[in-house]
């Protein structure tokens, strides 16, 4: 643990600091403003995210390096996590696979999907908006441009197969087309896949303009079907950017230390890819440009930057612009550019439903394991119904002086704060956790009861035996009161089940178990908040 003389010794100034591990491991890294405020933060804060107190636990050494400049450290800190990848920092997970369309090396070159990049030999393309978007561009150049997607080593003649008879191969194999004629077909296929449609459409719409000068109308019927073809293809994917060149387009959705990342390119007018992430983040909100700058850096790392990205906000621009350069694999010049106009605002908008409807299904998904931990939570302790609301109790007290109390309200397995409640003692005068604990029980129950609300499908107590046996007389006996009620024992993390009266042992790593003792801490850091409250309270009084 880093003792609070190591604070002391840390400057005041900007830099980047490392977290280590017992084994000397990195952890994480971070920038700050000021190393001392910031590194000092972490360990004497005691309002810290589970996350962040994870991060915490396992921190064993600290190292920083000192920057001219925020901006510097920011830069720095980017190019470490970007190289080093330290488990703590940012971690996106992709919504799926990416898919591509590759040639073989071939006299006669085949047409493969692609999803292993760099185990590829020959030209690649992509990737593209979805799995299924990949199958039908595929399937389009098979029908229209006649590319052969069998892996058949052409040494010899032989008779084409199924695909010839079905319209979609000019086999080659069979000898039924010359090399030239199958290159142009080609070129016309990458085209395609460049998403050059004005130049393939000009280039077939020449063509069919010079078979008809010599009278070659059969040919140039052709060419007319595979002009509407393309045209038509190429119109299911347009969209109103109709400038021309790439373009990226980029947004973000940040909350409880999680957030969404999407990312739109436009390609002379036409969609040609569209990326969705996930990401989780230890930082604080005092660092949210750090945590947006790393989740665009991520995304990528897969991805050829375009020349000209759009970002919510300008703030960070210049340093974003240097790293995807010092990234990418040539030194592009790329534009950075916020959403400005109305057209570009209307994409910005289309994008944030976009990200709410993710974010939505996302949360339907957490929704749905919440349900299912407090499910396996009424098997576990026998409970009539499911835990929805589970209302958790904890006193806070230095010596015999400042005792408060604290209830607080988890309602779907998540903080229902409108349900939090902090209590000065009544009747209780020294320390006597039992008596203290009744009283804080009694007055919400009561509380309940009065608002004629439906109470608690649980109450869950930071005690043992003894706290949970008091509780139980007082709920049947004094308010005749019939409402669940377990014990959570700190040291072994053991739950007592008052209806049972035995002791369970679960796993840490058990769901049911780790909501249980979410509920206690939350409890336990509410009354310790309420009592630090009462004693700045009379110091300054004094």
């Amino acid at each position: 643990m880093i003792s609070k003389q190591f604070y002391g010794t840390l400057p005041s100034q900007s830099g980047v600091y490392f977290f280590y591990n017992k084994d000397e491991k990195l952890i994480y890294i971070g920038k700050a403003k000021n190393l001392k405020r910031r590194v000092s933060s972490y360990f004497i804060k005691t309002n810290l995210s589970e996350k962040t107190k994870l991060l915490v636990s396992e921190t064993e050494f600290v190292d920083f390096r000192i920057t001219e400049s925020e901006n510097e450290a920011l830069l720095l800190e980017q190019n470490f996590i970007n190289s080093l990848k330290p488990k703590y920092n940012i971690q996106l997970k992709d919504d799926k696979s990416f898919t591509l369309i590759g040639f073989t090396e071939e006299k006669f070159p085949a047409m493969i999907i692609v999803r292993q990049k760099d185990n590829f030999k020959g030209q690649i393309f992509g990737p593209f908006v979805s799995k299924q978007m990949t199958n039908r561009l595929f399937e389009f150049i098979e029908e229209t441009f006649k590319i052969r997607s069998c892996r058949k080593k052409i040494t010899r003649l032989s008779r084409p197969c199924l695909l010839y008879h079905i319209n979609k191969c000019s086999a080659p194999c069979a000898g039924f087309i010359d090399e030239a004629t199958y290159k142009t077909f080609l070129k016309k296929a990458i085209s395609f896949l460049k998403g050059e449609y004005s130049y393939l459409l000009k280039e077939i719409q020449k063509n069919i303009e010079n078979f008809s000068e010599i009278l070659e109308f059969e040919k140039a019927n052709q060419l007319k079907q595979e002009y509407n073809l393309v045209k038509e293809f190429s119109q299911k994917f347009s969209y109103s950017w109709k400038n021309e060149g790439c373009y990226d387009f980029l947004a973000f959705f940040l909350r409880d230390q999680s957030g969404f990342i999407t990312l739109l390119r436009i390609k002379d007018g036409i969609k040609t890819l569209s990326v969705n992430k996930y990401f989780n983040y230890v930082e604080e909100k005092d660092d949210l440009n750090s945590v947006i700058i790393s989740a665009i850096v991520g995304i990528y790392e897969d991805i050829k930057p375009a020349q000209n990205i759009y970002i919510p906000s300008d703030k960070f621009s210049h340093i974003l612009k240097q790293l995807l350069s010092e990234i990418s694999d040539e030194n592009i010049d790329i534009a950075i550019s916020c959403y400005k106009t109305k057209q570009e605002r209307k994409i910005y908008s289309m994008l944030l439903y976009q990200l709410a409807e993710l974010f939505k299904q996302t949360f339907k998904i957490a929704l749905y394991k919440e349900q299912k931990n407090l499910k396996n939570l009424q098997q576990l302790l026998n409970l009539p119904r499911i835990p929805l609301r589970i209302d958790g109790f904890d006193i806070s007290n230095m010596s015999s002086s400042y005792i408060v109390g604290s209830s607080v309200s988890f309602y779907n397995g998540n903080p229902d704060k409108s349900h939090y409640r902090r209590y000065t003692l009544k009747s209780v005068h020294s320390q006597d956790d039992y008596a203290a604990i009744e009283e804080v029980v009694t007055r919400k129950v009561l509380e309940y009861k009065n608002r004629k609300e439906n109470f608690p499908d649980l109450l869950l107590i930071d005690g043992g035996k003894g706290h949970v046996n008091r509780i139980s007389r007082m709920l049947k006996e004094d308010l005749k009161i019939n409402i669940p009620l377990i014990g959570l024992a700190k040291r072994e993390e053991t739950i007592i089940v008052e209806k049972e009266a035995k002791e369970l042992n679960l796993p840490l790593s058990d769901d049911s178990l780790r909501l249980l003792i979410q509920i206690r801490d939350e409890a336990h850091r509410f009354a310790n908040k309420y009592r630090v409250i009462k004693m700045d309270k009379a110091y300054f009084e004094n």
